[in-house]
């Protein structure tokens, strides 16, 4: 099975999508969500800061933050 994801704007409640050549289906199916903001990663900010002051970790905030950005954007 091919998927195909994109992100686009609604024009008066209506999305266009242009597939590309290689999509060939009769039918499809189609599944329309808000697109969630994943760069604003302000939550996970509490995580920082624990991770950052734990004496466990020798993780620099910089790395911290990659390795839960890698986790939650998906």
């Amino acid at each position: 099975m091919q998927a195909h994801r994109e992100f686009v704007k609604v024009n008066n409640h209506r999305v266009q999508i242009q597939l590309p050549d290689s999509f060939n289906y009769e039918e499809v199916e189609v599944i329309v969500m808000p697109r969630d903001n994943s760069a604003d990663l302000s939550h996970l900010a509490q995580y920082i800061l624990e991770g950052q002051n734990s004496s466990d970790s020798e993780l620099s905030h910089q790395q911290l933050f990659e390795q839960l950005k890698a986790k939650y954007e998906d």
